[in-house]
Order: structure tokens, then C-alpha cells, then sequence
């Protein structure tokens, strides 16, 4: 069977994040503007400059975090069968849809499924950080209840569609130590036996890839001992901003690969990707930006390039940074020089329905991805055969 992966997406209601926490955290003012949320080239850029389009591109991602879980995947079904036409007019879209005749379309090659692979956010709660609320409210273990409905959802889907389902669904359990005890912990990695294929890890909500406390190490590395034993794998994001609970100087230094040096230099045989390919947003963040050329910017870009010389299971995914063809185009002139295994990790990831903030659909995602300035071969790489060694998953 000929399967298409994108190895990087959520699907989430707006009852999974835990909003309380984000919107009264304790970071100092003007932190959010200094963490370079406002930068222009983040999500005040391009279409959203447009009077009214930054209030559209929100509540078109608010549509899509509207359950249940199943009502989403049937959303997402419906774009790629083109169900959906009231369209930007300066938005890019394909001449047909991407699922016609029973498959999947790319580049000219069709596929008989879609492999979704859904991260989940572990936005449970840090009861220290509702502690000064007049109100009392519940600590919740949020991602114990989402990881349930993510598995019901995933029956569903299939019981409801019986032989005629587009995707094949393999959710990565999100885990942020901290908030958990070590038995909690050993119960969440206790899901990649109910069907999940890996772990999903979140610097900017707390995770500390290397702590110096013992007993929050000890945490992570049941993590990894647990994920390298049994060659599974890792996501962690990987740009500098996102759905923030620490101040954006922990957040950065946490997030960007070189964050990760001591992490594998224990466990170098971990398969890890980093997501968004190291992008860096902020407007004050120029001592973590290199000049490199027409190639990409970032020295978080540069950082895991080097990660990945230095380490074979080394990844690094394309989501949300291929909301811009200038991602794609300077991606394609920085690796113009590389060896092909450095190629061989990088990996196909949408970040929908997130970078719905700067793209306006999943098909309109894909059709730049088809556009970019890599070779058929590269697209099938990225997309279908990569992403299936990551996952441990027999070629097809």
C-alpha cells in the first residue's frame, strides 16, 4: 500500500489547551512582545497585513477546533476532496483535488492513504500556576483525557467509514515531566502500547530536555531510555515561539537543538526530530541568527544541521515554516551542497490546523509543498520513504 505521511499535525478542541495558565502566566511585561510574537515574518505578515484577514485566519482556525475529534478528521477529509470553495483569491490552490479517483495526489504519483500523525499537546496543569486565582479551579492531567478521545476518535473514523477511509491515523502522546509524578510519566509511555507510535515533547510548556534537578532528570530520562530501547520516536519543537507557559528566555533555550547537546550526547542513538526546521522569529533575537548566504538564516537552522551530521537518528520537519515559499526556497539552497543523508531526514509536517494563523487550508499548505523547488525524488523522500524509517515502518 502507497501511503503519504505528514508526520507533523493537531488535531485538538478548543477543551484541550489549558487557556487559564497562558493568559495569566507570570512572565514579566513586555515579555510577549520581546519574545518577537508580534514579529512580522511569525503571523503579522503577508495576507494577515490585510484589513480583517488576521480576524479571519483566527476564526477559520477556531472552525477547525470545533468538536468532537472525528467531526475534525471529517473537516480535513473534506479539503483534500475539494468540498471546500470559497477560496482567497490570492491564495494558491490546485487545479483538482488532492484526494480524486479513490487516491491521494502528489507531484503526479497517487497514494491508496493519507498517514496523519497527530501530536498531542500535554497541556496538563501546573498547580502552582493557578495558585494565586481568587477562584478555585481542578488541577487537570489534561492529556490523559485527550489521549482517550484521540483513540475513541481514531475507532470512530474507521467504524464510520468502514473499507472507504482516506487516513491512517498514528498519534504521538505528548509529555511534559514536570507536571507529573514518575508514575504518571510511566502510564503515559504505557499509551504507545494502545496505539501510539511516539512521544511529543514541548520546551516552550516547560520541558526541560537536560534538568539539573534529580528527580525531574530522572523524568526525562524514562523518557528516553524508554525511546531508545525501543527505537521510538520524538518530536520536540523546535522554533522560537509557540504556545507559551515560561518566559520566552527559558523557552528558547530549551527549544533550539543545541538546547538538546547533552540530551544526545547521552542517548546518541535517539531518533529525535525537530520540528519547523529551526526557524527563528523574533525581531530581538539577532544573537541567534547567522548569515549564511542565500540559504536559511536561523543558527537554529545551522544547530541542527550539525545535530544531524553528527547524529544518524537526528530529524528535521518542515512544519508551519512551509506556510512561506521562501522557506522552501532557501531550505533548497541551503542543502544544495549537503550529502544526500541529510536529505534523508528531513521530513513532510503541516502543523494544521495551527498554521491555519498563516495559511488559509490544508490544501493550500500542500499545494506549496508541490511547488517547492525540490526534485520528485526529494517530495518522495520527504514525504513517504523517510518518514517511514522514523516510524519504524516496513517500505511500501
Amino acid at each position: 500500500m502507497r501511503r503519504f505521511y505528514d508526520i507533523h499535525m493537531h488535531v485538538m478542541t478548543l477543551e484541550h489547551p489549558s487557556l487559564v495558565p497562558f493568559l495569566t502566566g507570570k512572565s514579566e511585561a513586555g515579555d510577549f512582545v520581546k519574545s518577537g510574537m508580534l514579529s512580522p515574518s511569525f503571523i503579522l505578515g503577508g495576507r494577515n497585513l490585510r484589513s480583517g484577514t488576521l480576524a479571519h485566519s483566527l476564526g477559520n482556525l477556531l472552525q477547525c477546533m470545533t468538536g468532537p475529534l472525528e467531526r475534525i478528521l471529517a473537516l480535513l477529509e473534506r479539503d483534500l476532496k475539494g468540498a471546500f470553495t470559497h477560496r482567497s483569491a490570492d491564495t494558491r490552490y490546485p487545479a483538482l483535488p488532492f484526494w480524486r479517483k479513490g487516491t491521494f495526489w502528489m507531484r503526479g504519483k497517487s497514494y491508496d492513504r493519507v498517514v496523519l500523525c497527530p501530536l498531542l499537546m500535554d497541556f496538563s496543569e501546573d498547580p502552582r500556576e493557578l495558585d494565586q486565582l481568587y477562584y478555585e479551579a481542578p488541577v487537570e492531567d489534561r492529556i490523559f483525557r485527550y489521549a482517550d478521545e484521540m483513540l475513541e476518535a481514531m475507532r470512530n473514523y474507521k467504524r464510520n467509514r468502514q473499507d472507504e477511509w482516506i487516513f491512517d491515523i498514528l498519534p504521538f502522546i505528548g509529555i511534559t515531566p514536570h507536571v507529573h509524578t514518575e508514575k504518571e510519566v510511566e502510564r503515559l509511555l504505557g499509551y504507545l502500547e494502545k496505539g501510539f507510535v511516539g512521544v511529543k515533547v514541548y520546551p516552550p510548556l516547560g520541558f526541560n530536555p537536560w534538568p539539573k534537578e534529580r528527580q525531574e532528570r530522572r523524568k526525562v530520562e524514562m523518557i528516553y531510555d524508554h525511546c531508545q530501547w525501543h527505537k521510538v520516536p520524538i518530536i520536540t519543537h523546535c522554533d522560537d515561539q509557540g504556545f507559551r507557559l515560561v518566559p520566552y528566555q527559558s523557552a528558547w533555550k530549551w527549544s533550539r537543538p543545541h538546547g538538546w547537546a547533552q540530551v544526545l550526547a547521552n542517548y546518541p542513538e535517539l531518533k529525535i526530530d525537530f520540528a519547523h526546521f529551526g526557524t527563528a522569529y523574533a525581531i530581538q533575537n539577532q544573537n541567534l541568527r547567522a548569515v549564511t548566504g542565500q540559504g536559511l538564516s536561523s543558527l537554529w537552522s545551522q544547530e541542527l544541521l550539525e545535530l544531524m551530521h553528527r547524529y544518524p537518528n537526528v530529524y528535521g520537519d518542515l512544519s508551519y515554516s512551509g506556510t512561506s515559499p521562501l522557506f522552501y526556497q532557501k531550505l533548497h539552497m541551503s542543502l544544495a551542497n549537503e550529502e544526500e543523508a541529510i536529505k534523508d531526514r528531513i521530513l513532510f509536517g503541516s502543523d494544521w490546523s495551527i498554521n491555519l494563523m498563516k495559511i488559509e487550508s490544508y490544501s493550500a499548505y500542500l499545494e506549496l509543498f508541490e511547488e517547492s523547488p525540490f526534485s520528485d525524488r526529494d517530495i518522495k523522500h520527504f514525504a513517504v520513504t523517510n518518514p517511514e524509517r522514523f516510524l519504524n515502518i516496513s517500505a511500501t
